[in-house]
């Protein structure tokens, strides 16, 4: 997922979170997307097949600073998204119950 740089959705500003180690050449692993958020945590979707179920690999909750900036923007654009349909929907049923 790419970020449209002009966009009507309001993505609140963060702080880079993301703490590089000496070892991320051999231990970075592909995350496809963020899918929660809970205290310093985040559920991750994992990229590719675990060899040994040939099934993708579980959701799991990772810390914060383990994941990029990218994945974040990402998750915050994703996020306000979704607040901003909520609202909508929030408002239209609001102006149908009136």
């Amino acid at each position: 997922m790419s970020i449209p740089t002009s966009s009507p959705v309001e993505v609140p500003v963060y702080e880079t979170q993301f703490l590089p180690h000496t070892d991320d050449e051999e231990s970075l692993w592909e995350v496809l997307e963020i899918l929660k958020e809970s205290k310093g945590r985040y559920l991750v979707k994992w990229g590719g097949i675990d060899p040994k179920t040939n099934k993708p690999w579980p959701d799991s909750w990772v810390p914060k600073e383990d994941c990029t900036d990218t994945l974040i923007a990402e998750w915050k654009f994703k996020k306000a998204k979704m607040e901003q349909q909520k609202k909508r929907k929030r408002k239209m049923d609001d102006s149908r119950g009136a």
